[in-house]
């Protein structure tokens, strides 16, 4: 990984913290498309970067609760920013013919993936 930079892995595993502030590893496993395990050993590389940090629960002694820290809201803000840029430069770069084609391929995709 580039220092300063989430790859869109861990972009895409920690983009559930823009909804909520702390999480449990199984939430963040769940929000981010990955099993409990993948998201335990990304987690523990995030959190020896310095990107995220993990605290018992106040309600649940055996229960660990994932937060961003300030350094991994930046990143995260910042490639949030990377990648809606270059998903507007992808769909401005499209005709109208191709814009329709591809929100109907998506629309199609999109109800192929809910019924798995």
């Amino acid at each position: 990984m580039e220092p300063g930079v989430l790859t869109l892995a861990q972009f895409q595993l920690l983009a559930a913290f823009e909804q909520q502030p702390e999480l449990s590893v199984g939430e963040v496993a769940l929000a981010g498309g990955v099993a409990t395990p993948t998201a335990t050993r990304m987690l523990a590389g995030l959190e020896r970067e310095g990107i995220i940090e993990r605290r018992n629960s106040e309600l649940d002694r055996r229960s660990v609760r994932i937060r961003l820290t300030a350094k991994g809201r930046r990143l995260l803000r910042r490639k949030r920013e990377r990648v809606s840029a270059k998903q507007r430069a992808i769909y401005e770069s499209l005709g109208t013919a191709e814009r329709r084609q591809a929100e109907s391929i998506l629309r199609r995709l999109t109800v192929e993936i809910e019924d798995l």
